[in-house]
């Protein structure tokens, strides 16, 4: 069984859902069948789900879903946090039962968009006890969000091109490079790039897991050495070192990629701007 969960929170906005649903169900080279589709939504308050649905249904027109669910999040109960949704994310596919099925599980924020090709790829990436971390793209806070659909229609995820700074990687299992690369010698913040690339699997950005990993993901999720919850951003770093040290495969694939969207991150929960300079020049952020 597939399953998608969609997940959007303080900071993500309908436009952002719109792209991201359109480059998923709206704009992929073969099909794929979503058995079920999982909206799981922080900030109702901001944004209801009944219009994330009607997007969903705007952009499905080929009728990928089978199931729209809802996730029930209480925002009494649940800390506003990364950690909190991995845990959460990792149960509502044990809910499922999706231990038991064959098949995988597409955790997508609001944020990415998926290249054109994913569904293809998706479908021919059959390995079990797998976790897939999909190289990206981040997009500065100058590009529209219609320029960014042109670039979803790659053949494959390339490092660094005219308009790409690529920013390093650490995935043991391709032979993309771990080195920073400028496609003119100047660095990211430079006005002449205009997204920053990268292949980093233990960062938290655009993830395929197997169903079988779920019962040993929950069990690394709710160990206390492993998420810090008073934590207000990223954290996931011991949980993926433990998916891999208790044998998980980390894919090397990276024909397939995702499009960050850019977006601010100070919010009611987080009082700080992103911890790296370099993503924080006037007029170049990403």
């Amino acid at each position: 069984m597939n399953t998608c969960i969609f997940t959007t929170h303080t900071t993500l906005n309908l436009e952002h859902a719109k792209y991201s649903l359109k480059s998923l169900l709206g704009l992929q080279s073969v099909d794929v069948v979503w058995d079920n589709f999982v909206i799981y939504n922080t900030h109702e308050n901001e944004l209801s789900n009944k219009d994330i649905i009607k997007l969903i249904k705007k952009y499905d027109t080929k009728k990928y879903i089978k199931n729209i669910l809802i996730f029930p999040y209480d925002s009494e109960i649940n800390k506003k946090n990364l950690l909190q949704d991995i845990r959460n994310w990792y149960d509502i596919g044990l809910s499922l039962e999706l231990q038991n099925t064959l098949g995988k599980i597409l955790w997508l924020k609001s944020d990415y968009c998926v290249s054109n090709n994913f569904n293809q790829i998706f479908l021919e990436h059959n390995l079990n006890n797998c976790m897939w971390s999909l190289p990206t793209l981040g997009a500065k806070q100058k590009i529209s969000y219609d320029t960014i659909l042109t670039k979803l229609n790659l053949p494959e995820f390339t490092t660094s091109d005219f308009e790409t700074y690529y920013r390093g990687g650490d995935n043991p299992n391709n032979e993309l490079s771990n080195e920073e690369i400028s496609p003119n010698g100047e660095m990211d913040y430079h006005p002449s790039i205009n997204y920053v690339s990268h292949n980093y699997v233990h960062d938290f950005n655009l993830h395929v897991i197997s169903n079988d990993t779920l019962e040993l993901g929950r069990e690394l999720a709710y160990h206390p050495q492993v998420f810090d919850m008073n934590s207000t951003w990223g954290g996931p770093h011991n949980l993926f070192y433990g998916l891999k040290q208790n044998g998980v495969y980390f894919s090397g694939e990276y024909r397939a990629y995702g499009i960050h969207m850019f977006h601010e991150i100070i919010s009611e929960n987080r009082l700080e701007d992103r911890g790296d300079i370099r993503k924080l020049h006037t007029g170049e952020k990403y």
